[in-house]
């Protein structure tokens, strides 16, 4: 369900400015793709992913109920079934080992990003519901969002220093 159009307004500009800052983070990514001639695809892919970002920043600025973008009550209510203290532990664990098995493919750069946009814009959707806002812009509860990006950010980035050391090691290379 929808929140309330005052809960909307006053959540507006902020949703306005994070779509345009991802909007503006993939056209800045998209420029530096198109620079590297062999990466013209990526360049394309993220162009129009921005373009998306700003139709989304225009509609959340609005703060209409029936234009700003949320995420499908589908998609919620299946987050909700699997958020059970079971599910979500062997979720997660699975999910850590498919992780674990398939790094080579996880830590490439584009697989990275791509994820990273992927849930920065659920994260987006997510705000649009009053009850999850309220929780994620709570003033306490913000660094914490924070530091969970920064934690796969660097796990990211010591995950793909492993792998490199790892093709090094397979060579006979110096670590």
């Amino acid at each position: 369900m929808h929140s309330n159009g005052f809960f909307l307004n006053d959540v507006a500009g902020f949703l306005g400015g994070y779509y345009a800052f991802i909007a503006i983070m993939n056209g800045i990514a998209a420029l530096v793709l198109w620079r590297k001639k062999d990466a013209t695809t990526w360049a394309f892919v993220w162009s129009v992913f921005a373009g998306i970002m700003m139709i989304f920043a225009s509609l959340a600025l609005s703060g209409s109920k029936s234009m700003v973008p949320i995420l499908p009550e589908a998609i919620r209510g299946l987050v909700n079934n699997l958020s059970g203290p079971v599910l979500y532990t062997l979720g997660t664990t699975a999910i850590l080992v498919v992780l674990y098995v398939f790094r080579k493919f996880f830590v490439q750069p584009m697989v990275a990003w791509t994820v990273l946009n992927v849930s920065l814009l659920l994260l987006g959707l997510s705000m649009a519901d009053e009850n999850f806002a309220a929780i994620v812009m709570k003033p306490d509860n913000v660094p914490i969002v924070g530091l969970v990006y920064l934690l796969a950010f660097f796990t990211w980035v010591a995950t793909k220093q492993a792998v490199v050391n790892d093709e090094r090691i397979k060579q006979g290379l110096p670590v």
